[in-house]
């Protein structure tokens, strides 16, 4: 089975980076235009995601396990964001 990342950017230099990189770990870009999705896209920071996964992880824990974490923790954190409060 093949590691796969959907990309939804409109500029097509991000797009051929994002590209670029992924593909030359592996990774199957797959790759979607904002403008021409019929659905809301929102962005959400996850620069201290895999930080929080790797205080969190086991000791000697394998890489693939901390990016299912760090995945995880991304995902409740929006959808903490999105219950409401009160």
């Amino acid at each position: 089975m093949s590691k796969r990342i959907l990309a939804i950017e409109d500029h097509e230099e991000n797009r051929r980076l994002l590209r670029d990189l992924l593909t030359s770990f592996g990774y199957e870009l797959i790759e979607a235009l904002t403008s021409r999705l019929s659905i809301p896209v929102h962005a959400w920071d996850e620069r201290l995601t895999t930080a929080e996964a790797r205080r969190r992880a086991p000791p000697g824990g394998r890489r693939g396990r901390e990016d299912a974490l760090a995945a995880a923790i991304m995902l409740q954190s929006y959808m903490d964001h999105l219950r409401p409060h009160g």
